[in-house]
């Protein structure tokens, strides 16, 4: 039988009876190497985007240790999964919003995860990924990276991190709660050149980006939780 997915940007709070039966939790992020960049020029002719390698920056390792801490600090017995990178590559997918079927359980590569889950004596899962762009919004990419706009040689842009952090019932495979974070902060655009490739940019201009996405994620991550009914007494760095 097909089941019909269901979409939709709601976000949604986990219960007090719920959090109180989290369990063992393990956390997980799936955000990838990927950084993803994209140029709007004064034409389609001058559009082009393009994807860096920022394996270096560790981003999935620093998240995931970021909010386990937030979790811990709140009296969360939380750890950070074990995942070999073919298998995080493997659930590493675009998630467009359709996470659970009409009977709330999940799709099968958040299935396959949760048996994985359970096979390392997990109950909760908090799982970071990569949330497709809304539509009304720019054309980002899922996950994080950099966005230029470029009209009459005036280049302005910013890096954003967009992504949503999922709680999920291991033993049921259901979603017990969802937020979605808010791409970038509410700051005007900077005046960014734009190059071609991430490595055409200095290591001082890539240390930069790394810094303000990372900042941005803790700072959702912080705000997400709260709104999660997890780590609502977390703060600070």
């Amino acid at each position: 039988m097909i089941l019909v997915l269901l979409g939709g940007c709601v976000n949604t709070r986990i219960t007090d009876q719920a959090r109180s039966d989290l369990g063992r939790t393990g956390v997980v992020s799936l955000l990838g190497n990927s950084f993803h960049a994209m140029h709007v020029g004064t034409t389609v002719f001058n559009n082009s985007a393009y994807d860096g390698d920022a394996s270096s920056w560790n981003i999935d390792e620093d998240t995931a240790q970021y909010v386990r801490a937030r979790l811990s600090a709140d009296g969360i017995q939380a750890e950070v999964m074990s995942l070999d990178p073919a298998a995080r590559a493997s659930f590493r997918r675009e998630d467009h919003g359709e996470f659970h079927r009409r009977d709330n359980t999940v799709e099968t590569s958040y299935e396959e995860l949760c048996r994985l889950a359970a096979r390392q004596g997990y109950d909760t899962l908090v799982v970071i990924a990569g949330f497709a762009a809304n539509e009304n919004g720019p054309p980002l990419e899922p996950g994080y990276g950099l966005f230029v706009r470029s009209f009459l040689g005036l280049s302005r842009g910013y890096t954003y991190a967009q992504f949503v952090i999922r709680v999920i019932d291991v033993k049921n495979e259901s979603q017990l709660g969802r937020q979605i974070a808010h791409p970038v902060d509410a700051a005007p655009a900077k005046a960014i050149p734009w190059k071609s490739s991430l490595g055409e940019y200095s290591p001082a201009e890539q240390a930069a980006f790394r810094s303000a996405i990372e900042g941005h994620m803790r700072r959702e991550a912080d705000r997400m939780l709260a709104q999660l009914n997890l780590g609502a007494t977390a703060g600070g760095s």
